[in-house]
């Protein structure tokens, strides 16, 4: 091999060697984009939605056009961080039934808005007035009602189901033949301000079975009076 030989081998070497190490930081570059890309894609949007007497369930579910009924809010499929406000002072008839997947950073709401001059009530009549299920949200400033422990409701006034870091704040619950509030096989969960009377079971029950107990359940500043007992 003469030197001519040897400098132009070297010198093919080193483009080779230059490409390589453009490709790879190329390459680099669309991993960082495209880890980007996903985790802006994972990442899902938040959602409030307002619920009024006067509003019309083909509405977008905005404060200026709300929703009407509670079962348009049970048909949605919620994210964590997303807020449900009912319309203070407004009566909402049947059950809110929600399963509720919360992010520890991003509790899921449930509340009043505009409640100046009072909660939202729910009247549940006959029937529970509020079941959740679910991980991570927050009910508070909601106001639950049935048709009377003995005028034919049967059951309780809010169910938490298997329901795990929650907080369940600032309720009245009354006329429910069961509990104003029953919480059954539920973890991590905080219960604070209720006013839960003239219902007939208990004011608040908590509850579970062998192998699912509740537990890690804080009770503070309630009050239960005159539930009277079941009358079944």
């Amino acid at each position: 091999m003469n030197e001519n030989s040897f400098y132009q081998l070297n010198s093919h070497a080193g483009i080779h060697s230059d490409m390589t190490k453009n490709i790879e930081g190329l390459l680099f570059s669309l991993l960082i984009v495209s880890t980007a890309s996903l985790q802006i894609q994972c990442t899902s949007p938040t959602h409030s939605y307002y619920i009024s007497q006067n509003g019309n369930d083909s509405n977008p579910g905005t404060k200026a056009k709300p929703f009407k009924t509670l079962q348009k809010i049970n048909s949605l499929k919620l994210n964590p961080g997303d807020k449900i406000y009912l319309k203070g002072d407004d009566f909402f008839q049947g059950t809110l039934s929600l399963t509720i997947n919360g992010g520890s950073d991003k509790a899921v709401l449930i509340t009043s808005y505009e409640n100046e001059n009072g909660n939202a009530v729910i009247d549940g009549g006959n029937k529970d007035a509020i079941i959740l299920r679910g991980k991570y949200f927050q009910l508070k400033d909601i106001n639950v009602k049935g048709s009377g422990r003995k005028a034919g409701n049967t059951t309780n006034g809010i169910t938490l189901s298997e329901a795990s870091d929650a907080v369940v704040e600032d309720i009245k619950t009354e006329g429910f033949q069961k509990s104003g509030i029953e919480l059954n096989s539920c973890k991590n969960v905080s219960v604070k301000n209720v006013y839960s009377a003239n219902n007939g079971f208990c004011g608040i029950y908590i509850t579970g079975s062998t192998d699912k107990r509740s537990k890690n359940i804080l009770v503070k500043d309630c009050t239960a009076e005159n539930n009277a007992g079941d009358p079944t």
